[in-house]
């Protein structure tokens, strides 16, 4: 008997595996769809709630969906997306709506409490995550596959020799039959991760909401008094720091370039270029506070209230260390150069030695700079004139620098998360101007950078954000829902005043037309104090994989933060970047249409007046230098170089800044004339940094299919050519 039901197992469990595979497909069948689709079949899981007194942004306007509705005033939103809100609801009635906004941010986080007394915004989501799974379940098995193929050849050549006979298939069906269950598994896994991030970010905009913007922490204080009785239970004293767990409650060290040093913003940041270069020591950069090992802000008031409050005046931001000092110092160059008189505060971890910071001074403060005499002559001529002078300074300004030691504000277990780019949002967040111009330690400036706030962007918006390279790399659908799940909805609108997500943030380039590049975050301009709400956001969205595996950087944090946090007021620079340069020789581009720029260096260029007012990546014409034996040819062909020398010397000079071009931001035009398809092409010269940009797309005359070429005038090339030079102590001519 035991032998005939095992031979009616072996020979029935292949049909009960393809059972067991319908059963499973047919479940999650609503995978197969968009991410936001798959979810939705999955759970049908909605809430809808309607006010009679909506309390929205009269010049918001809202979804389709909503506005479709035959009932006023509706609400449909996902439960599984808005946890919080759906249980507030579910126990209050939707009559809470109409409550004051300080009862229902007391409810909202008592609910939070209710529901798990040890809830905390993580950081540990997903170190694994892949977001493939959300794409393809054919694509992810067949990677799958591939890394078990793999495996399994590398065990047999070990056990076996490489000249051993190998199988005919390293894998089976009943490999792809184990894989398909588990990709199941682990969609449910990602899909449940991405959830609980989702949950998260809605809190973290609530919390801002509710207590994020007061200068004296009141409503926040109201808050823990209300619930006083249920401090020691709760641990309510906490909630900001289970809101922020990477702070330490402690304040950063701000050093003036004098020695003088204070915890915390300093009282005052008038420019104040007293002081003296004599006796100027690198010990003078040490720490000379006494500091304890307690907190610095306690848990009755918010921290970050309490840093806010010490925000004032305007100033430059940039985050350093030891290992960007060369980039720093000649920014700094650049920045006397261009008559800077704004305080710049450079902000670290402890990685900017004393040494450094004594050496930056030294370029900030010395009374002479190198500089080429014979542009300077040419261009104090021209201002003597009152030509366009570019808001030329004769007398290079003296720069009034501090260093913030923010190494002390970060809790212990997550400074493992601020490496590279997110040490900028670091700088973001512990400088102490209300209006700071944040830069990026290898850019080059070609304006005052009091220019940036008095563009028409930051005059009406207090804030200016620059666009990205226009090519043409895609996210997938499901990257943008992922990301739209996150934006305030109106019934947060209704609750707390977070304005609800419009076409500005969910038609913009990333989320509407789905290219991976929007926004070059190498400067922003903005008002910290209007724009505070989601400032610290854009820190939290850093930590988690989800997250930055769907953008490149920090780049997009800087928008996609404000829009959660319900501030879509911000505004964009109108022109994409440019590549900047010499064109290239139209006697080389034979009888094409397109003109064509290949360069490192992406520029931006105003579009109130068209003047180019930074670059990326400083100056030098290849950054890999190196490069240029194997591209002559390339360079002979496309620039007429006769040897290799040229080009050597033509790599490792200054970017002559000629011309411009700003490719059409619009889809491929495949074509057989040799006319190019799109608006950016890589080009592996330089190593593979160079983008070549060009000035229309596929032969067309299509106004669509035009870009923008500028040519500079004479004094505009001598303008940039000084700046260069100075930016790279050049002092020929």
């Amino acid at each position: 008997m035991a032998s005939v039901s095992r031979f009616f197992l072996r020979r029935s469990f292949p049909l009960l595996v393809i059972v067991l595979l319908l059963a499973i497909q047919l479940i999650y069948t609503s995978y197969s769809s968009s991410y936001s689709q798959r979810l939705r079949t999955l759970t049908n899981d909605y809430l809808k709630v309607s006010s009679e007194e909506p309390h929205h942004d009269s010049n918001a306007t809202y979804d389709d969906d909503i506005s479709e509705s035959p009932e006023k005033n509706v609400a449909i939103f996902d439960k599984l997306n808005h946890k919080n809100l759906a249980s507030m609801v579910d126990a209050h009635g939707s009559s809470v709506i109409s409550r004051p906004l300080k009862d229902k941010c007391n409810l909202y986080f008592e609910q939070l409490y209710e529901e798990d007394s040890d809830w905390k915004i993580g950081n540990e989501w997903m170190e694994n995550f892949n977001k493939e799974l959300f794409e393809s379940k054919d694509r992810w098995i067949e990677s799958q596959l591939r890394k078990l193929e793999a495996t399994r050849r590398d065990k047999f050549e070990h056990e076996n020799g490489h000249d051993s006979e190998t199988p005919e298939s390293w894998t089976t069906e009943s490999d792809e039959n184990h894989l398909e269950l588990k990709y199941y598994a682990e969609l449910e896994k990602g899909s449940t991760t991405q959830y609980t991030m989702i949950n998260e970010i809605h809190r973290l905009a609530v919390y801002q909401a509710c207590f994020g913007n007061d200068d004296n922490s009141s409503s926040y204080q109201a808050f823990l008094d209300d619930n006083a009785n249920g401090i020691e239970n709760r641990n309510y004293r906490n909630i900001e720091t289970k809101m922020y767990g990477w702070i330490s409650r402690k304040l950063p060290i701000f050093v003036h370039w004098t020695g003088e040093q204070t915890l915390g913003p300093p009282t005052t940041m008038e420019s104040n270029h007293q002081g003296t270069m004599n006796n100027l020591d690198e010990s003078m950069f040490d720490n000379k506070l006494k500091l304890s090992s307690n907190i610095d802000v306690g848990y009755n008031e918010s921290f970050f209230n309490h840093l806010r409050s010490g925000f004032s005046g305007r100033g430059i931001v940039m985050s350093s260390a030891d290992k960007f000092f060369d980039d720093t110092f000649a920014l700094i160059r650049a920045l006397r150069a261009v008559g800077n008189t704004m305080p710049i505060q450079i902000v670290h971890k402890g990685d900017l030695s004393p040494a450094n910071q004594l050496e930056l001074v030294k370029v900030a403060r010395e009374n002479s700079i190198e500089y080429p005499t014979a542009d300077y002559s040419k261009l104090e001529s021209l201002a003597r004139n009152n030509h366009d002078n570019f808001r030329f300074s004769k007398n290079f300004p003296k720069q009034d620098l501090w260093f913030v030691n923010v190494d002390r504000c970060i809790a212990d277990d997550y400074k493992e998360y601020f490496s590279s780019y997110t040490n900028k949002l670091l700088a973001y967040i512990f400088n102490s101007f209300e209006e700071m111009l944040l830069v990026d330690s290898d850019i080059v400036p070609y304006v005052n950078p009091s220019y940036f706030f008095e563009t028409s962007q930051y005059v009406s918006s207090h804030s200016l954000f620059y666009k990205d390279r226009s090519h043409d790399e895609e996210i997938s659908e499901t990257d943008v829902d992922f990301f739209k799940a996150m934006l305030p909805t109106e019934l947060e609108n209704w609750m707390f005043g977070i304005n609800a997500s419009t076409d500005k943030t969910l038609k913009n380039r990333y989320m509407g037309s789905r290219y991976k590049h929007y926004m070059e975050s190498g400067v922003v301009a903005i008002n910290r104090l209007e724009y505070w709400a989601g400032i610290p956001i854009s820190v939290q969205l850093s930590f988690w994989k989800p997250v930055m595996e769907r953008v490149w950087g920090d780049k997009e944090l800087f928008w996609l933060s404000q829009s959660i946090a319900g501030n879509e007021n911000y505004e964009f620079n109108k022109y994409h970047v440019a590549a900047v340069g010499p064109l290239t020789k139209a006697e080389n581009r034979k009888d094409l249409k397109a003109k064509e720029l290949c360069a490192t260096h992406p520029g931006h260029i105003s579009s109130d007046d068209d003047s180019l007012v930074w670059i990326n990546s400083g100056v030098t014409t290849c950054k890999r230098t190196d490069a240029y034996e194997r591209d002559f040819e390339s360079q002979r062909e496309k620039n007429g170089f006769q040897t290799k020398e040229e080009v050597q010397k033509f790599y490792q000079g200054t970017l002559k800044i000629t011309d411009a071009i700003i490719p059409p931001a619009a889809p491929e035009i495949h074509n057989e004339l040799g006319e190019p398809s799109k608006g950016w092409l890589p080009s592996d010269m330089c190593w593979g940094y160079f983008w070549c940009a060009y000035s229309s797309i596929g032969g067309s005359s299509l106004p669509e299919h035009q870009g923008l070429v500028f040519k500079f005038d004479e004094n505009s090339v001598l303008w940039h050519d000084y700046i260069s030079k100075i930016y790279m102590g050049i002092t020929s001519d």
